[in-house]
């Protein structure tokens, strides 16, 4: 149902930059991807990569460049732009890294609705939305605020043990102005959750400004 178009969305994101003017993949072009960064090795910066849902993770070296570990620690999910050195995409090998930047990283909270004041105050401009692995990832744009907001992905918990939780991205600048909007990424790991057997997906419920439509669904 709503799976075909999130893979949609993300192929089409990657595809901005990554595609010739007929949608064929450049192999020597630079891609885009949400992944996590395992450390600096002797022989440079390794990454962990999913492409979508469980599909192999590869690894990924940025041979002779290393990244600041003060500002980025391992394990962190980090926004990527890279070229393959092989020029195969997405499979295990070195890189030459173009961009290697922080974004939001998280948890799946487990709380009631009742607990985060209007989950759905302030709407995002939801862009994409997929999973890799354990990791459920969103790029969005939001309004711009150097004051702390309400951005978190919550598990229901009335609906935990149901077949199909119920999830909320929670955004709310909590009565703080809206300015302009700038481009936001969150990956959050669901793992507490969808690790349980009595989980079969999730549904995500979002305010969003972009479709005509409040929930996507991820089944196992």
């Amino acid at each position: 149902m709503n799976k075909l178009l999130l893979i949609l969305s993300v192929i089409l994101t990657i595809c901005v930059s990554a595609c010739d003017d007929e949608g064929v993949l450049n192999n020597s072009a630079t891609l885009y991807d949400i992944a996590t960064f395992d450390d600096n090795t002797d022989a440079g910066a390794q990454f962990s990569l999913q492409r979508q849902n469980d599909s192999p993770t590869i690894t990924l070296l940025a041979r002779g460049v290393t990244i600041d570990t003060a500002n980025i620690k391992p394990g962190k999910r980090v926004f990527i732009g890279y070229t393959p050195a092989s020029g195969e995409p997405y499979t295990s090998g070195d890189i030459s890294l173009s961009v290697a930047s922080s974004i939001n990283n998280d948890v799946l909270r487990i709380s009631s609705l009742d607990s985060i004041p209007a989950w759905d105050g302030d709407p995002i401009y939801l862009n994409s939305i997929w999973r890799t692995g354990k990791y459920l990832n969103i790029y969005c744009r939001v309004s711009q605020s150097d004051t702390k907001r309400t951005f978190i992905l919550l598990v229901d918990r009335a609906t935990r043990g149901d077949s199909i939780p119920q999830l909320y991205l929670a955004h709310n600048l909590l009565g703080k102005p809206q300015s302009y909007t700038r481009r936001a990424y969150l990956s959050v790991d669901i793992s507490s959750l969808w690790s349980e057997q009595t989980c079969k997906g999730v549904t995500i419920h979002v305010n969003d400004s972009n479709h005509d439509q409040e929930t996507y669904t991820f089944l196992k």
